[in-house]
């Protein structure tokens, strides 16, 4: 079967048909794969992931309080390869941050693309490289926490909790267990409210444990 691409002769048209024609293959490809974990906390859309360390990064997008929101495979844009020549591709991820800019992002490993960046005025382009997504302990804490991206706690039990928190100061997680005496995982509460941003757990130094600090979050 030719792998020729039927394109209009109008110039601006034919570059949309294609920029099309290359967002709808590379989602199809992606809809065939799957990446641990499963689960995401602010992805706008459907978790479509090309490769692991995608879906890696994404795991990291969760738990950045500088991201309000991140979408996969946002739609093809033209790059500016190290030759001067252009070339279509789809970034990993569009995200939106607190201060409302948006920012094109990409895991930088194999297959990454390669050139000075996405040649759209309007959106900045950022290349992530693999050793910061896979940086441990790191890397392992925040897909532990995306584990329990199903839990719910009641809204008493959370005041609950965020009030021992202003209390007592930052708190190993261990005493943190203690403090939900009628919740059946208190575990699952904890990393609901990390997930949701109530509370923070030092994700950097060390696999989370007993004596893992557990703080409050504050805007």
């Amino acid at each position: 079967m030719s792998s020729v691409v039927r394109t209009s002769r109008n110039p601006c048209i034919a570059a949309v048909d294609l920029e099309r024609q290359v967002l709808k293959r590379t989602v199809a490809e992606a809809r065939r794969r799957r990446f641990a974990p499963s689960g995401t906390m602010r992805n706008a859309g459907a978790p479509l992931f090309r490769r692991q360390l995608s879906r890696d990064l994404g795991c990291l997008l969760d738990l950045d309080r500088d991201i309000v929101s991140w979408r996969c495979l946002p739609r093809a844009v033209w790059f500016i390869g190290s030759a001067g020549n252009a070339h279509l591709h789809v970034p990993d991820f569009e995200v939106v941050r607190i201060d409302g800019s948006r920012t094109l992002l990409d895991a930088m490993g194999d297959g990454a693309v390669a050139g000075s960046g996405a040649s759209d005025a309007d959106v900045d382009y950022e290349q992530v490289d693999e050793s910061f997504i896979r940086a441990e302990p790191r890397l392992s804490n925040v897909k532990e926490l995306l584990g329990y991206t199903g839990t719910s706690l009641s809204l008493g039990d959370r005041v609950r909790f965020l009030a021992v928190l202003d209390e007592n100061g930052p708190t190993p997680l261990a005493d943190c267990l203690h403090a939900f005496r009628h919740v059946p995982d208190p575990m699952a509460a904890v990393a609901g409210l990390a997930l949701r941003r109530f509370v923070l757990i030092d994700l950097e130094d060390a696999p989370i444990g007993p004596e893992t600090l557990v703080r409050r979050s504050h805007p």
